[in-house]
This record gives structure tokens, C-alpha cells and sequence, in this order.
């Protein structure tokens, strides 16, 4: 478990009623303990990923396709070093 750093800073964000009450429900359905909790998570979230999450839907698109092309291309990689190991065994 990562050591916890002291939370100083505060930001103040409005929200719609519609927001708010969104943010409570998936406060209940993560069984967080509280909403800043969700809203500290999400924004931690959106940090990992980087500016990604704010392309736009095409590019944003593009990213996924090549973030699943790049694990495609990983798996045949394992697969081709698996196939090689076997055929230099059986010589």
C-alpha cells in the first residue's frame, strides 16, 4: 500500500443537481466513502491517462485502436518467440 501524502490543496468545482446526484450515485455503486473520493479517483484517473481522455472522439478512437493494435502485435510476438523455442527444441 503507497504511503498517503498530505492533501493540501482544495479545488471548488460546481455542479448541476443532475451532476451531483450522478456523483452520488456512483459514490453508492463503487462503495466509495465519499463523494470527493469518487471525484478525487476520477480526476487521478484522467491524469494517468494523460491528455487522451480530452481528444477529441475520432482521435481519441484512433488511440484506442492502436493501443489494441499495439497488443495485438505483442501477443504475435510472444507467439513467433514460443513457436521458435519449440522448433530449436526439436532439432
Amino acid at each position: 500500500m503507497p504511503a498517503l501524502r498530505p492533501r493540501s490543496k482544495m479545488i471548488s468545482v460546481r455542479l448541476s443537481e443532475d451532476e451531483y446526484h450522478g456523483l452520488k450515485t456512483l459514490c453508492a455503486i463503487r462503495d466509495a466513502g465519499s463523494v470527493s473520493e469518487v471525484a478525487r479517483k476520477a480526476m487521478q484517473a484522467l491524469l494517468s491517462n494523460g491528455a487522451s481522455s480530452l481528444l477529441d472522439p475520432d482521435l481519441q478512437e484512433l488511440h484506442t485502436r492502436v493501443g489494441a493494435l499495439d497488443n495485438r502485435v505483442a501477443r504475435l510476438d510472444r507467439e513467433v518467440t514460443r513457436i521458435v523455442q519449440i522448433l530449436s527444441t526439436a532439432r
